[in-house]
């Protein structure tokens, strides 16, 4: 995977997930974070999306609390471990 590759890849990550993070705020039957909700703006999931996408884990402002949050945010640090070891080779 070429550089320019990677910083796609990474953008349309933190993006789609960044949306998905936000459908999961507007749920009506529970929270789903600590620190992002209904009244959150887009910075906020960017934010928090990027935190992820960047490291494995967040900063500890915001955090998932719920199961489907937290399987939500699993399936992001896969896509970066996949998309790391595909633009290493390792896979």
């Amino acid at each position: 995977m070429k550089m320019n590759h990677a910083l796609v890849y990474n953008l349309y990550g933190i993006i789609f997930f960044a949306s998905m993070y936000y459908l999961l705020a507007q749920s009506e039957v529970e929270e789903h974070f600590v620190g992002l909700g209904k009244t959150s703006t887009v910075l906020d999931f960017i934010y928090f999306s990027t935190a992820i996408q960047g490291t494995i884990g967040g900063f500890g402002d915001v955090r998932p609390q719920t199961q489907t949050a937290k399987f939500v945010v699993s399936v992001q640090q896969l896509f970066v471990i996949v998309g790391l070891s595909r633009l290493t080779h390792i896979y």
